[in-house]
């Protein structure tokens, strides 16, 4: 049953995703505690969350990260998992942006989570994977143990409990040492138990694991929990037991607006009455568990109703109607083992191309250390016959290319230091440092301008259409500003959706004019090209001096400029008209 996945995957919830400072205030500590309320009270915090989204504009970047996070981990507890699979895509990539390795893998397992409650089980395993390729860059043990072991509990999933021991063994490592199971690992271990059969050893392990699985005060952990214990009591034949334990979860559902795996839930209560002989509960059980999984693909779960429905037409005595129900049974049970095929062959290739990506790069990195070797070899070997006068000549030689070789390397690290990928303009300090030396050579007769434009709501796009869709923006803005400036002009990226531009030689009459050019060529993109629905638009703040030659002062009163615009809706362009003009 589906319950099975959220058991573990659920409690997962439970790990803190993100480290912060105790001395960080505002906004990250307010994302912290709506971090915590989303795990128990899921549609307040996501409510007081999608108020941060609307005002992005006043978030940091990890704080924007964070959010879409938070948001994400709301919509799984109230089972809204295609938008808690898009939000936690833009929590991932925002993260993998922002370098944020750790809250990369974590926005990753939640995508994968949601991936595979959509029933799209092979793209929830590529997830994973591609979390465990950044395991290394985080020195977190706590967030390994939790990635691993959820992939551990993933190949139960398709009764692959070999895979899941080899992954939960690998979690184990990560565990403190002398510290108990969490209540995670048990269930986890609970699960490949009962894949074996072990009913009453998974039943003595989870009673073992009650007061770890209820310390937390973590209601997804308790509620998860008590659907396991009621299974187990209902393979023994213990349905009041199961009742009782399925009345307190519901209770924990109903106070704390939790909606993930309600299906389970009414399956057990149907199982629980149909063993108990009431048959008119098993039955509005059953139709609300199939209700709950109308909008999902059909898994394991769609069968297990089925069947429900006959076993409680049989014990009704309708054998037709219950013979039409064990048919349909047997055709998705058919239809869930040629899934199963497919999904595990699909996931044995994901595992190859990982291996071999892996082994990809471990070849790469052994022919760059051997070509280090090589050009170390040469240079040591042309030092060695310099004085002989023939050797001079070959020791030049290799020298030279050696060193050719090295200054490529140079060019290239120097262009990844002093120009923006992105843009292809400068990066802010190499633009700070090229625009004083320019300001510096000028004479004082010669006029100077500064443009700074920023793109208007490009974190609203990043947010709606993507990161890639955003960073498409700024570079095609980025064309337009460089386009429209002077041929000494001077384009940098001062960061986010800031760029700047510096004008030697140009008034500020004509710089406003340049100013003005760039954002009616902004605004007259077609969206189509570049995916979004609304013209993109730019604001634009201008300062252009004569004998000033303050680049700092410049830039102020041009950004100034630039609030002024922003706080009136943006898309226009205003010239600072003080002194020195």
């Amino acid at each position: 049953m589906r319950y099975i996945f959220s058991v573990v995957l659920v409690c997962c919830l439970s790990l803190p995703a993100w480290s912060v400072d105790n001395n960080v205030n505002g906004k990250s500590q307010e994302l912290e505690f709506l971090f915590g309320l989303a795990k128990e009270d899921p549609k307040s915090a996501l409510q007081q969350t999608e108020l941060l989204l609307q005002r992005f504009n006043y978030l940091k970047p990890h704080e924007f990260c964070k959010a879409l996070q938070v948001a994400a981990v709301s919509h799984l507890g109230i089972g809204q998992y295609r938008r808690s699979y898009e939000r936690a895509q833009l929590a991932a990539q925002c993260a993998l942006d922002n370098k944020l390795y750790k809250e990369f893998i974590y926005s990753s397992k939640i995508q994968a989570i949601n991936a595979n409650a959509l029933g799209e089980f092979v793209e929830s395993i590529r997830l994973f994977l591609v979390a465990t390729k950044y395991i290394d860059r985080v020195d977190d043990d706590a967030i390994k143990f939790d990635l691993l072991s959820t992939i551990a509990n993933h190949y139960t999933l398709i009764d692959d409990y070999e895979s899941a021991s080899y992954y939960m063994e690998r979690a184990k490592l990560y565990r403190q040492k002398g510290a108990e199971p969490t209540c995670m690992e048990s269930m986890v271990d609970q699960h490949i138990l009962k894949l074996k059969g072990s009913y009453k050893e998974v039943l003595a392990k989870l009673e073992k694991s009650r007061e770890r699985c209820h310390s937390d005060g973590n209601n997804y952990e308790i509620i998860m929990w008590e659907l396991y214990y009621s299974d187990v009591k209902i393979h023994f034949k213990k349905y009041d037991e199961a009742l009782a334990i399925l009345a307190d979860s519901q209770k924990l559902y109903s106070d704390n607006n939790i909606d993930y795996a309600r299906d389970s839930l009414h399956l057990l209560y149907a199982k629980a009455y149909l063993g108990k002989g009431e048959l008119d509960r098993a039955r509005e059980h059953i139709d609300n568990s199939a209700n709950e999984l109308r909008h999902l693909a059909q898994d394991k779960s769609s069968y297990e109703i089925e069947v429900l429905r006959a076993q409680v037409s049989f014990a009704a005595g309708e054998f037709q109607q219950a013979a039409e129900f064990y048919a349909a049974a047997l055709e998705l049970k058919e239809l869930y083992l040629k899934k199963l095929n497919s999904i595990t062959f699909a996931v044995q290739k994901i595992e190859m191309n990982a291996l071999q990506q892996e082994n990809q790069v471990k070849e790469a990195q052994a022919l760059q250390q051997a070509q280090e070797a090589q050009l170390m070899g040469e240079r040591n070997r042309s030092r060695g016959i310099i004085a002989v006068s023939f050797a001079i000549v070959i020791g030049l030689l290799g020298m030279f290319i050696i060193n050719r070789r090295m200054g490529r390397s140079r060019d290239h690290f120097r262009n990844l230091a002093h120009f923006d990928p992105i843009t292809r303009g400068m990066s802010r300090i190499f633009w700070l440092q090229s625009a004083a030396e320019q300001c510096a050579k000028l004479d004082l007769s010669t006029p100077i301008s500064v443009l700074i434009i920023k793109v208007d709501g490009l974190r609203g796009i990043n947010l709606k259409y993507g990161y890639g869709v955003g960073d498409d923006v700024l570079a095609r803005t980025s064309q337009v500003v460089d386009r429209q400036g002077s041929s000494n002009g001077l384009l940098g990226r001062l960061g986010g959706n800031q760029l700047a531009l510096l004008l030697p030689g140009v008034s500020r009459p004509n710089a406003e004019a340049i100013a003005e050019q760039i954002r009616l060529e902004t605004e007259s993109i077609p969206p189509e090209e570049l995916d979004v629905k609304q013209a993109v638009t730019v604001s634009i703040g201008v300062c252009g001096y004569n004998r000033q030659r303050d680049l700092t002062e410049m830039i102020l009163r041009a950004d100034r400029m630039l609030d002024e615009i922003l706080d009136g809706g943006g898309n226009q362009v205003q010239t600072f008209k003080g002194s020195y003009a």
